[in-house]
């Protein structure tokens, strides 16, 4: 593995995933949010949990890259596209069935989390792709 491109993509698919989660959630879906707030913590007490986020996106992204590299086979952007769809699929598709069925959450909320968590994720592997676009391809 190439260890200077691994990191730079961990770290660059990290800050692409946490902006486009935070303009998704925060921004975009705010509003439908404050529709169901009895069911999520208080502001104050959430941003207490804030750090667990950069964490948690943190350990997506050096996991998502990561395996993305025992599998890439130097076919450019496409690639990247492939891996991010259905990487997308597997994590956001059933996670929002259990949101659906656990949370009071209207339709339109999960359909907004699906979207924004596929976006974020297509995004992914498109930088990982490009970011390893001309690597050579090492097995280990």
């Amino acid at each position: 593995m190439n260890a200077k491109r691994y990191i730079l993509a961990s770290l660059t698919v990290w800050v692409a995933y946490m902006a486009i989660n935070f303009i998704g959630h925060a921004g975009i879906l705010h509003n439908a949010y404050m529709g169901v707030q009895e069911h999520l913590r208080p502001e104050e007490e959430g941003m207490r949990y804030l750090p667990l986020h950069f964490i948690g996106g943190l350990i997506y992204a050096f996991l998502f890259c990561f395996v993305f590299t025992k599998g890439y086979e130097k076919k450019g952007i496409g690639e990247g596209f492939r891996y991010g769809l259905w990487m997308g699929l597997l994590l956001i598709l059933p996670h929002a069935f259990d949101n659906f069925a656990v949370f009071p959450f209207p339709g339109s909320l999960i359909m907004g989390q699906v979207l924004i968590g596929l976006i974020s994720i297509l995004v992914s592997g498109l930088i990982v792709a490009g970011i390893y676009r001309g690597a050579k391809v090492v097995r280990g």
